[in-house]
């Protein structure tokens, strides 16, 4: 999971290291706005009261903040609560800290003993601590702060305070006078003295402060993500936030797309950063190391975690060297039950440290199966319970197994390549355990090996509050100042060590250098990852569906011939390489995997899915349609894949009945006996079939392939009453996949062809609509010909005619075969709607209603009709009615994608956002290939400026017909300007106005970019 979890904790310090709100005059109130780059992201209060205890008068500042944002498209809400008192003299006496978000939950208290004493009680997530601290410094609290700040008669002020968000820290910070400003605000007018403000434990972010000359504060900026404080009222800003990402203000961009970044021997990367010291910021170890620095750059080279045919010993006999990796504490809970339970349940009876890890390393992924990103910073404890978190919380359960089980561990945090939304680096975090020596894991992307595309840039132990607070303050170092360019990389499988364009007009002309050789190529080159050289312009998305497309291609292929074991490896690499968060190609690859049997590969993907609303459906079909009821051993689903690409590519039934029969353990599976009743059915051996369909269906009569299998048997064997039994079930279930609904009917059809051959011309209608179902429209308008031209009168020759020509395009033709349908039945529904449709496709909508309401008259539930008539009120800008007959074929059928779609349009143009969402998911659930559903949730999200999201689902849509939608690239230019990415931005709102050159908005934002 991508963590910008670092940025949350980053934007707490800044919120309280940064200000020093706090007033001269007692009872005093006020309301801050917190914002980023206009986005109101929460707000802060701060009140102060005077108060007498023991005769001895206290000055009271409270503060409560509030933040609200999204992260990768899942809500974050973080609470804040302070209290500082302090004598009337300015001498602190106490303060106490809550701070609360999902996951996470602290409690802090600090009673001064002495000015340099303090005693302070701590609780982390239910983990108590309580010491005494001595300080080095005097220390200010928030009133005698402010009167630092009266009358702004001095050009520098030093003062430290004590910040209870990061382990009772102590802080220093220096403001420097800048001079007389003027600000004019909605609800701050005057002049007011500004303030260069820097804070000693965030060297590299700067920010400014205003005061007035009573020393309150009342406007703070911060250059980290342009944060901002301004003073609001409370009617203004309380509960009223913007859908903020942050996800995108915390990517390192980069030139270069890394096509498997989980295939790499070792890459060098240039790194420019404003840090005086950069080779400080970053670990340096066997396998990461600078091999060059100069001025602000260096030049770093890692390499793969390659673990050949070693052994580590275990348990250890020495540990304590490593004591401080086997503590348990606040996050890392390896003494609680649980985790020492299941760590001994991993353990079992392995007795290789390195084999271990790598098994709790897998186990993690495994299971916390809901990746939520909305979670803060939960325990190992809370992990294991809830199963649920982002890399943080993977990262401290994999850290708390490996101490329970006596192996050294601690966390890292670093960055890490993605190709989503964007090529980037990321703020990540993984973990490094000692098995005989410090190994790399990754419980979010876990792989046989550790790849260099993790820059690591420091290790803790995370024993305690203060642990996480150095997190953070290593990651400010490098926040906004790093520049990172990938210069080569080398893959595992080959020796190539770079490709960069060659500098022809062909974009796929490049030159690949090699380790003893350089060759240049004219022609693409397939079949090997492209390497990227740091002056060549990201490739992105499309060179990873190219990739994609290859795989699968080649996944098929190596299927169809029988390379089962290359097979799987081909469609793994296709589930590396489909993004995080990209539902649409999880759920197609799954499909496409459980047709093959590759089951467990196709469950892994399907646990990825982050929108079940509008997946749940399609997901419930791929399992009733395909999944057998027992989960498939890794080795026993190859056999059985085997033996399915024999009976469906090989035309060997033989072998595949052979191949299962003569692996006893094949036995228990449901699965097994279906595949047998297919070879035997491919044999025609049907009652061996029907035995075998029996035996499975016993075991899982759920499985939608298996009932249709049996029908196909009954109706070879002429039992066709028992065929259409089993056909009429399955079409009673909710089946939205279209492809089996197809094979459904195309069963159906051949079963009433084979029933009616006492009566010719039923027969030959039904052959007709098998033909027809088969897309074979030609062909059925001659088996329709013939039996007109044996002077049939029956009417549904003529209807069904007429439709075949109207999907041939011969509207003529059609035209004349729906008018011959209505001589035999002048009340024939089918046509007088296709004569409706005709009128529709001239553009002539007011007689094609006519047309349709003269239908009604005769089948007023008939579905297809209701559904023609709302589109054509819908055409005459009729919505009032459109929407009665929308909302009327819901009733009857409650899946019709394009009634949803209609009525969520209805609500969207009505400002009814939340029930326009809701109809637009629920008309993908049934159909997720509707490009239009997709741009309107795109829209949506869009204008909540929740642009992660709106990128997901446009890129939905991106693989379906972006080319002739204006609206797409519109929409993806909205996500470039709001990513700086101008120039991207630009071509995309041409692209728009190419494809629609009166798209006033796309003319806008052109205009606008000059």
């Amino acid at each position: 999971m991508r963590d910008i979890k670092i940025f949350v904790l980053l934007i707490s310090i800044i919120l309280i290291c940064c200000t020093n709100d706090a007033w001269a005059t007692p009872f005093y109130e006020q309301y801050y706005q917190t914002k980023i780059k206009d986005n109101n992201i929460g707000y802060s209060f701060i009140s102060q009261e005077e108060k007498e205890e023991d005769g001895k008068k206290l000055i009271v500042t409270n503060k409560h903040y509030e933040l609200r944002f999204k992260r990768l498209g899942f809500s974050v809400k973080i609470l804040q609560d302070f209290q500082f008192i302090e004598d009337a003299d300015g001498n602190p006496v106490s303060f106490t800290a809550d701070m609360e978000s999902k996951g996470e939950v602290i409690n802090i208290k600090g009673k001064f003993l002495s000015p340099k004493r303090l005693h302070v009680t701590s609780v982390i997530n239910g983990d108590s601590k309580s010491e005494e601290m001595e300080l080095k410094k005097d220390i200010l609290f928030p009133y005698a702060i402010s009167r630092l700040f009266q009358n702004h008669s001095k050009a520098m002020i030093e003062y430290s305070t004590i910040d209870p968000t990061n382990d009772v820290k102590i802080v220093t910070i220096t403001a420097e006078k800048v001079g007389l400003e003027t600000i004019v605000d909605a609800n701050l007018q005057g002049n007011f003295t500004k303030y260069k403000v820097a804070v000693d434990i965030l060297p590299s972010i700067g920010s400014y402060e205003w005061y007035d000359n009573e020393g309150r504060v009342v406007k703070e900026k911060s250059s980290l993500l342009g944060l901002e404080k301004v003073i609001a009222k409370e009617s203004e800003i309380v509960g009223k936030v913007d859908s903020y990402d942050i996800f995108y203000k915390s990517i390192i961009p980069v030139k270069a797309h890394i096509t498997d970044p989980f295939n790499i021997d070792n890459i060098t990367y240039k790194i420019e950063t404003q840090s005086e010291s950069p080779e400080e910021m970053f670990i340096i170890n066997d396998k990461q190391r600078i091999i060059h620095s100069r001025e602000n750059t260096i030049y770093l080279k890692i390499k793969n975690q390659l673990i050949d045919n070693e052994s580590f010993k275990y348990p250890f006999t020495d540990t304590k060297d490593f004591a401080d990796y086997l503590k348990s504490g606040p996050y890392i809970t390896s003494d609680n039950p649980e985790i020492i339970i299941q760590a001994n349940s991993i353990v079992g009876q392995k007795k290789d440290a390195y084999k271990i890890a790598k098994a709790m390393e897998r186990w993690v992924f495994d299971n916390v199966n809901t990746k939520d990103l909305s979670v803060n910073f939960a325990n190992a404890m809370q992990v294991m319970q809830a199963r649920q978190g982002d890399c943080t919380e993977h990262s401290v359960l994999l850290a708390s197994l490996l101490r329970a089980a006596g192996i050294p561990s601690k966390v890292v945090v670093g960055l890490m390549y993605t190709n989503v939304p964007e090529d980037a680096f990321v703020y990540h975090m993984w973990v490094s355990a000692y098995v005989g020596r410090w190994i790399s894991l990754d419980p979010s992307f876990p792989n046989d090996n550790f790849s260099p595309v993790h820059i690591a840039i420091s290790e803790y132990d995370l024993n305690n509050l203060s642990s996480k607070t150095d997190i953070v303050l290593d990651v400010v170092k490098s926040f906004t100042t790093l520049k990172i360019s990938v210069l080569n990389y080398s893959t595992i499988s080959n020796n190539v060590i770079g490709v960069k364009l060659s500098g022809s007009d062909n974009p796929w002309d490049i030159k690949v250098n090699l380790k003893n050789d350089s060759v240049n190529l004219a022609t693409p080159i397939k079949n090997i990852s492209l390497k990227t050289g740091e002056d060549i312009p990201s490739l992105g998305a499309e060179v990873r569906k190219k990739y994609i497309e290859e795989s699968t291609r080649s996944g098929f292929y190596n299927f169809s011939k029988g390379n089962i074991t290359q097979s799987l490896n081909d469609f793994e690499r296709v589930a590396k390489l489909i993004p995080y968060n990209d539902d649409f190609s999880d759920v197609k690859l799954a499909l496409k995997l459980s047709s093959f049997g590759f089951f467990n590969l196709a469950e892994s993907k399907l646990k990825n899915i982050y929108d079940d609303k509008i997946w749940n459906l399609q997901i419930q079909n791929i399992k009733s349609i395909y999944y057998p009821k027992q989960t498939l051993a890794a080795e026993d689903e190859l056999i059985l894949a085997e033996a399915l690409s024999k009976i469906n590519f090989q035309n060997d039934p033989t072998g595949a009945i052979s191949l299962i029969n003569g692996e006893s353990s094949l036995d228990k599976y449901d699965y097994s006996y279906y595949l047998l009743a297919k070879a035997y059915l491919a044999k025609n051996e049907v009652d061996k079939a029907l035995k075998e369909l029996e035996k499975a269906i016993d075991y899982n009569p759920d499985n939608l392939s298996y009932r249709l299998e049996l029908a196909k048997a009954y109706t070879k064997k002429n039992e066709f009453k028992k065929s259409r039994k089993e056909i009429d079930y399955i079409l009673k279930q909710n089946i939205v996949d279209k492809k089996f609904i197809e094979l459904v009917n195309l069963e159906l059809y051949w079963l009433l062809f084979k029933d009616n051959r006492k009566d010719s011309t039923k027969s030959q209608y039904y052959l007709a609509k098998y033909y027809g179902q088969k897309g074979d429209y030609k062909v059925a308008v001659d088996i329709l010909n013939k039996l007109i031209d044996e002077k049939q009168e029956d009417y549904h020759i003529y209807e069904l005619r007429g439709d075949y020509y109207v999907n041939l395009d011969q509207l003529g033709a059609a035209k004349l075969s729906y008018q011959t349908a209505l001589k035999y039945n002048k009340k024939s529904t089918k046509a007088l709607m296709g004569l409706g449709n005709i009128l529709k496709k001239e553009g002539k909508y007011k007689e094609s209603l006519t047309e349709y309401l003269k239908a009604e008259k005769f089948n007023p539930e008939y579905l297809e009709l209701i559904l023609a008539i709302a589109s054509a009120y819908t055409r005459l800008s009729q919505e009032e009615i459109a929407y009665q007959y929308y909302d009327k074929l819901l009733d009857l059928d409650s899946y019709n994608y394009l009634a949803n779609y209609n009525i969520g349009l209805m609500y969207l143009n009505t400002q009814k956002v939340d029930k326009a969402e809701e109809y637009f998911k629920k008309a993908l659930s049934v159909n997720p290939n509707h490009p239009e559903s997709w741009l309107q949730l795109t829209k949506i999200e869009l204008e909540k400026k929740n642009y992660f999201l709106a990128k997901t689902y446009l890129d939905s849509v991106s693989y379906l017909d972006q080319d002739k939608s204006p609206q797409y690239y519109y929409y993806l230019g909205l996500i470039n300007k709001n990513n700086e990415n101008y120039p991207l931005s630009k071509i995309n709102f041409r692209k728009a106005v190419d494809l629609k050159p009166d798209y006033k908005e796309a003319i806008q934002e052109l205009e606008k970019l000059k």
